[in-house]
């Protein structure tokens, strides 16, 4: 049996257990943003961190998780790629 559609890459800062859970679209997207602002893609970190933020909408018990994204978001537009993943 294969496994490599169950494990996350090695890339990923993203906790084995979490990958498949019930936000693990949300993870994903946090986690493809991680690596476009890592790659210099902005534009595309923006969509993808707009995308995670939409999604945590709905979760009031994730409420935090949705504010470092807005903070990541708000400072990737100013240009400080250190501070957006540091809050991503």
């Amino acid at each position: 049996m294969s496994t490599e559609n169950i494990l996350p890459s090695i890339e990923s800062p993203v906790p084995f257990p979490f990958v498949n859970g019930p936000n693990s679209d949300i993870i994903k997207s946090i986690d493809s943003s991680i690596s476009m602002i890592k790659s210099s893609d902005s534009e595309g970190a923006k969509k993808s961190l707009l995308q995670a933020e939409s999604s945590l909408e709905d979760k009031p018990n994730l409420s935090g998780a949705e504010k470092h994204i807005e903070a990541s978001r708000k400072v990737l537009k100013e240009g400080d790629t250190n501070g957006a993943l540091t809050h991503a």
